[in-house]
């Protein structure tokens, strides 16, 4: 008997020594297989685009095939679920916008929280862009609020889903201003864009690369954006400028992974993400989607998580944010 349980307790000791060489032989050897990207929100906007060009960089870089797959719905929520119950083992990347933040705050009952995500780097800085319809008659915000307060309940304005930074925005100027309209939340700031150009709704809150061409060909009018003044469309004013001091949030987009994943491929990833958003090449083509490169590593990126989720408790507090 005694024979058996050495022999047993041998065993097990070898089998844990044996799993914990693995896991470090896994981690060493990331990755050894193909690498999906999770965008939330649909095909054709700035997110998606950025997502594919630095999904080819990651190929190029670690020599293994990288998809970008969309994962749209739910304000982005079905994306996040998606990535928070992969596999922690890096083969499941989440790349995504702030609203994951306000997600986080406004969905109690979500199938997921904020902490089943590790932050890997932010990537990217996005004001907001609001444009109204080109037939409109207003060629300010100024204007623009001025007719909306003439036309109570009859403006209609879009955003890329319900609790995101375009919608709570919208709400913001709604409460500071006295104007009365409804929201219309997509899957996407395409789906938006393209009520808007249809005539449907009046306006819609985007990314400014998105917003900025089609102000360019004549097809919306771009009349103002939030946080700091715009790379690619200096010309526009910011809300500040514009006489609305208060609306001043931007947005970020960054890349995150399942929580448990190990941190030295959090470390590989984040120092990849933060090493190719600033190549002069690529920033130059993400600078074209609307997204203005940045690249902040894993844990300053992890501080800017914590500290944005205090900010927008604030604002959906103050201007009694809710979804359905």
């Amino acid at each position: 008997m005694k024979s058996f349980a050495l022999t047993f307790s041998k065993a097990v000791i070898g089998l844990s020594i044996s799993l914990v060489g693995h896991t470090s032989f896994a981690e060493e050897n990331w990755p050894s297989k193909m690498i999906k990207i999770i965008v939330p929100l649909a095909p054709g906007g700035s997110l998606d685009a950025a997502a594919r060009i630095l999904g080819e960089e990651l190929s190029k870089e670690f020599k293994q095939p990288v998809i970008v797959e969309n994962k749209t719905g739910a304000s982005g929520m079905i994306g996040a679920n998606t990535v928070a119950k992969a596999p922690a083992d890096g083969y499941t990347v989440f790349m995504t916008i702030s609203s994951i933040v306000q997600n986080d705050i406004l969905h109690k009952d979500a199938p997921y929280r904020l902490t089943d995500l590790t932050p890997v780097a932010e990537t990217m800085y996005n004001p907001i862009a609001f444009s109204i319809a080109i037939n409109h008659p207003a060629k300010t915000l100024g204007e623009f609020v001025a007719s909306a307060k003439q036309s109570p309940g009859k403006y209609a304005f879009g955003s890329f889903g319900g609790g995101t930074t375009g919608h709570i925005l919208g709400e913001q100027l709604a409460r500071e201003t006295g104007i009365v309209w409804n929201h219309i939340p997509y899957r996407g700031e395409t789906p938006a864009v393209n009520d808007l150009l249809g005539g449907h709704i009046i306006a819609a809150f985007g990314t400014v690369g998105t917003h900025k061409q089609l102000h360019d060909t004549n097809k919306l009018r771009l009349i103002a954006v939030s946080g700091n003044k715009s790379k690619i469309a200096p010309d526009v004013p910011t809300f500040a400028e514009a006489g609305f001091p208060n609306l001043n949030t931007g947005g970020w987009t960054g890349v995150f992974v399942p929580a448990k994943t190990p941190k030295p491929i959090v470390d590989k990833l984040s120092q990849f993400f933060v090493k190719t958003v600033q190549r002069p090449e690529i920033a130059s083509r993400l600078l074209k989607t609307g997204l203005e490169p940045t690249g902040r590593p894993h844990e300053e990126f992890s501080k800017i998580v914590a500290r944005d989720r205090d900010v927008w408790a604030k604002l959906i507090n103050d201007n009694q944010i809710k979804v359905d």
